[in-house]
C-alpha cells in the first residue's frame, strides 16, 4: 500500500501553492515555478535532476486523488484547514512498479522515487533518482516567467 511521506526542504513552505508552470529542460531535469498563496505573493523554484518520468494533472482529474474509505491520506500542512502538505514522497509507490524492466531498468529502479507536489489548480507527479531542490524567488519572478511561457494570466 502506498505511503505518503512530507519532504521536508531548507525553506518553509506555505500550507500549499496555488499553482505550478512546469518545464522540461531536457530528458533529465524538470523545473517547476510554484506560487504560493495569491495574498503573500511568495514563489518558488522547484529543481529536479535525473527525472525518469513525469505528468502534470488538473487538480479534480488525478485518479489517485479519490479515496476509500482506509486508505492513506496525505499528510496535512494546517491540521485546522485540513490541507494537504505539498510537497510529498510516495513509498510503496503503484506507478514506479508499473514501469516494465524495458522501461526501468534496475540501476535506476532501486534508487527511483515517486514525488508529488500538490496545488489548488494541479497536481504533479514525478519519478526521480534524486530529492528535489527549492529555494524561493521573488514574486514578478514568477510573474515574467508566467507571462513568457503561456501569455498573462493575472
Amino acid at each position: 500500500m502506498e505511503k505518503y511521506q512530507r519532504i521536508f526542504t531548507q525553506i518553509a513552505l506555505p500550507d500549499t501553492f496555488s499553482e505550478y508552470l512546469t518545464m522540461s529542460l531536457d530528458d533529465n531535469n524538470l523545473v517547476v515555478y510554484a506560487s504560493g498563496m495569491m495574498d503573500e505573493k511568495k514563489s518558488y523554484l522547484i529543481t529536479v535532476e535525473d527525472v525518469v518520468a513525469f505528468q502534470v494533472l488538473e487538480e479534480f482529474c488525478h485518479p489517485n486523488m479519490d479515496r476509500k474509505r482506509g486508505d492513506p491520506v496525505p499528510p496535512f500542512s494546517n491540521e485546522a484547514k485540513k490541507i494537504y502538505y505539498p510537497m510529498l514522497r510516495i513509498e510503496n509507490s503503484i506507478w514506479i512498479d508499473s514501469f516494465s524492466e524495458n522501461r526501468l531498468r534496475d540501476h535506476r529502479r532501486e534508487s527511483a522515487m515517486h514525488y508529488k507536489l500538490l496545488s489548488y489548480s494541479n497536481v504533479i507527479d514525478f519519478i526521480s533518482n534524486r530529492l528535489p531542490e527549492i529555494k524561493e524567488i521573488r514574486y514578478d519572478e514568477y510573474i515574467a516567467i508566467k507571462e513568457l511561457i503561456g501569455g498573462n494570466f493575472t
